[in-house]
C-alpha cells in the first residue's frame, strides 16, 4: 500500500463562492488532487459576494461533499 499526501485546505471562500480568493482555494485543492494528494478543505458557507446563504446550506452545522478523484 502506498502511502499518499494528505493535505487539509482552509478557505472562507470555496467554489460556490465567486472571485479570486475561491478560485485559488478550488485551485489549489484540484491540483493538489492531480497529484495523488488526498485532500480534504475546511470552507464556511457559500455568501459572497452578496452575503446571501443558498436555502440548501441555510439549515446544515456541517455538510459533507465528494468532488472529484477520491
Amino acid at each position: 500500500m502506498s502511502k499518499r499526501l494528505k493535505a487539509l485546505v482552509l478557505a472562507q471562500y470555496f467554489h460556490l463562492d465567486t472571485g479570486g480568493a475561491s478560485t485559488r482555494a478550488s485551485n489549489v485543492a484540484e491540483e493538489l488532487l492531480g497529484r495523488g494528494c488526498r485532500v480534504k478543505t475546511v470552507v464556511a458557507v457559500p455568501h459572497y459576494p452578496h452575503g446571501h446563504v443558498p436555502r440548501e446550506c441555510r439549515s446544515k452545522a456541517v455538510a459533507l461533499e465528494k468532488v472529484g478523484k477520491a
